[in-house]
């Protein structure tokens, strides 16, 4: 990683994931429009939602295991609702090679062996 052409922090370097998160959680914008056109309010859709925010994609690749890593630490953190948006180039993998399929079955298998505990202890 080239620390003087990126950042180690969460700060982003294209905006990508500034705009994602605005779409979810923005605040209201009145007197809004796109080149003088629809003009009115803007806002996410959840205005009073919490993001965390992890980083996996550096300016030279989004390894699998930054992807992996993230899931596990958005489970362990309580994250309620996981949203990535990762660009792809060409097809997407086998399922058993997509890492974002296997850190979506991790959370549901997660999410379920929880979800058991709870209704066992009644």
């Amino acid at each position: 990683m080239d620390e003087y052409a990126e950042s180690k922090s969460l700060r982003e370097m294209d905006g990508h994931g500034t705009h994602t998160a605005s779409t979810i959680a923005g605040s209201v914008v009145t007197n809004a429009s796109f080149f003088e056109y629809a003009r009115g309010g803007a806002r996410g859709m959840a205005v009073k939602a919490r993001i965390t925010v992890y980083k996996i994609c550096w300016s030279f690749s989004c390894y699998d295991s930054n992807i992996l890593a993230v899931t596990d630490q958005a489970i362990s953190d309580g994250v309620n609702v996981i949203s990535l948006s990762v660009g792809a180039n060409g097809r997407a993998p086998p399922y058993d090679h997509d890492s974002i399929a296997i850190g979506a079955f991790g959370v549901v298998r997660r999410s379920s062996q929880g979800e058991k505990e709870i209704e066992s202890e009644g």
